[in-house]
């Protein structure tokens, strides 16, 4: 099978946790045996990233919307297009129905109503209809990372028949470390991210140590409003962001909304209890403490629960370590491949009717994971 992947940047440029979860979508096909193109925006002296081979457009994320031409190109000799959310999903659609190809889409991200608590009414109305957009394409196959975000996909105008669930995995590289004495916070500088929130519960809590991995922009200045209780590792993938997950004894996660967070699965495996808002954690299972998102009472209250008592914190760091196990990325390509799979069986057989993302037992439902 010949794959050609898509996306509007690729590392080593990140602008969130969905670049990580494209990249590991990329090795993971490869290494399942899948004939892979990648193609994404970006630097096109950039051939290569940690052994992927990539073919790299010279434009902005916004302005991938436009690759059409490139994309019909790359699609000639392959079967099959997997894109994702949010400006490489548009353009492949239509790429892929120019040259004939079947699309599977994987949504990083879809927010909704959430828009109201993150951007203006103006921009929110704005995102919210660029979302219903995005899903009301005709895709072979709808993939989304848990079925919270599956059912407001379908809110939002997806056709039901065609969304699946597949969460992301996380490395199995991570693991608890001793523990110090220190809450965790890692994301992009960002209002749904809750950044604003963790200055407001530090200085709440001027006895608790908080150590935060922020990007993106201005951080100078969020640092200058930082009160001393907050310490800025720079923000590095790889052992550094491992090593802070490994020895925090929090981690601390008030997002307003999020599809799946793999941060939350890493701070899980590497044996954190957790402090974190209800959207925020969509549908995971962990131990520790759900508080209301943008309530920064309960956030105050939920840390405080956990600082002072750490022999439960350590109890329920323990219990997330074995939870996480259910995170995998080879379970997901699994997944993945048995979507492509359902698609081209019924391209083959010239079937018009669609009957859910792979193939479904006597006994599953649309919508089901795979």
């Amino acid at each position: 099978m010949r794959v050609l992947l898509t996306h509007d940047r690729f590392p080593p440029v990140f602008g969130g946790g969905g670049e990580y979860a494209v990249l590991e979508t990329a090795r993971g096909l490869l290494r399942s045996g899948i004939d892979l193109k990648v193609l994404v925006g970006g630097d096109p002296a950039i051939a290569s990233y940690e052994g992927i081979p990539t073919t790299r457009i010279p434009v902005s994320p916004h302005r991938f919307t436009f690759a059409v031409p490139s994309i019909r190109k790359h699609a000639r000799d392959v079967d099959l297009i997997q894109t994702f959310t949010y400006y490489a999903a548009p353009p492949s659609l239509l790429a892929g129905r120019l040259a004939g190809k079947p699309v599977v889409v994987y949504v990083l991200g879809i927010y909704g109503d959430a828009w109201h608590q993150m951007r203006s009414p103006f921009e929110a109305r704005l995102r919210i209809a660029w979302e219903k957009f995005l899903l009301r394409g005709n895709y072979s196959s709808i993939v989304v990372p848990s079925h919270r975000t599956r059912d407001l996909a379908i809110s939002l105008g997806a056709d039901e028949r065609k969304v699946r669930v597949s969460n992301p995995g996380i490395g199995d590289e991570l693991r608890p470390l001793p523990k110090q004495d220190y809450v965790f916070f890692s994301g992009k500088n960002d209002r749904r991210k809750g950044t604003e929130d963790l200055l407001a519960v530090a200085r709440a809590l001027p006895q608790v140590r908080f150590r935060a991995m922020i990007w993106g922009p201005d951080l100078d200045a969020y640092q200058r409003a930082a009160p001393a209780n907050i310490e800025f590792p720079r923000f590095e993938r790889g052992e550094p962001l491992r090593r802070e997950f490994g020895a925090a004894r929090v981690f601390f996660f008030p997002s307003v909304s999020e599809t799946f967070s793999i941060a939350l699965g890493e701070a899980m495996a590497s044996g954190c209890a957790i402090v974190a808002s209800e959207s925020a954690a969509a549908d995971v299972a962990f131990e520790g403490v759900r508080i209301r998102p943008g309530n920064r009472e309960d956030m105050i209250a939920g840390i405080a629960r956990l600082w002072n008592d750490p022999a439960q914190c350590a109890a329920m760091g323990a219990a997330n370590s074995v939870l996480a196990r259910n995170f995998g990325w080879d379970a997901y390509i699994a997944r993945l491949r048995a979507i492509y799979d359902s698609v081209l069986d019924r391209r083959g057989s010239g079937e018009s009717a669609y009957r859910g993302g792979a193939r479904l037992s006597a006994t599953q439902k649309p919508g089901d994971t795979c």
